[in-house]
């Protein structure tokens, strides 16, 4: 079996583990300094879209049935 090639020399790649954890951080602190009825208007879009998608989901895998 082929050793897999990274593009990027060690030297080079970002570290791995402090990406996700800095959007992490940066999501946190953007959602703390907005306004509370901001993030409640984003939630709640949220869970419509998600409802909407499992509906159109739902819909769609029993056509093909």
């Amino acid at each position: 079996m082929r050793e897999k090639r990274h593009l990027l020399r060690p030297a080079r790649r970002p570290p791995a583990r402090i990406i996700p954890v800095t959007g992490l951080v940066g999501c946190l602190v953007l959602a703390f300094a907005l306004p509370l009825p901001s993030v409640l208007t984003g939630a709640a879009l949220l869970l419509i879209g998600s409802a909407a998608y499992s509906v159109r989901q739902s819909v769609g895998n029993s056509r093909h049935e």
